[in-house]
């Protein structure tokens, strides 16, 4: 997975608050600690501004 696709992820489980999920990304991928938490805080600040997530199940809620 490229970095800059594993750093998004890291976003989108900042917003939902997914620590299992982030832990899995950052133990199974090249990231600096420092860039995941970066990531995670990222994730967390444009939830409580009220920013949409983009992540396929917030997009498309039937599937």
């Amino acid at each position: 997975m490229k970095r800059k696709d594993v750093l998004a992820y890291l976003r989108i489980a900042g917003y939902h608050g997914d620590r299992k999920a982030f832990t899995r990304l950052l133990v199974e991928n090249r990231v600096s600690r420092t860039a995941a938490n970066e990531a995670w805080i990222s994730g967390r600040k444009a939830r409580e501004n009220g920013v949409g997530c983009t992540c396929h199940p917030c997009r498309d809620p039937t599937s």
